[in-house]
């Protein structure tokens, strides 16, 4: 019980490093499936946290590109 315990929490405290790591920087990060991800499986799965961070990259440039196009088009907001 206490192997799984401190595996889970193991899990736990690299879930909160990777929000920490990258919440504050990423707006659109997918907190909650990069914890269900984690938690689902039991060897890290770095192609999995890869993919991840590519839609969150992606999601990040998308909405930094909209956002310079807002202020450009309208700067007198």
């Amino acid at each position: 019980m206490s192997s799984r315990h401190s595996l889970s929490s193991s899990r736990n405290q690299t879930a909160r490093r990777l929000i920490s790591l990258h919440g504050g920087f990423f707006c659109n990060m997918p907190t909650k499936a990069v914890i269900l991800h984690l938690e689902s499986v039991v060897k890290p799965d770095y192609f999995g946290y890869l993919w991840l961070y590519a839609q969150d990259m992606f999601e990040f440039c998308r909405n930094f590109v909209r956002v310079l196009f807002e202020i450009t088009l309208y700067p007198h907001y």
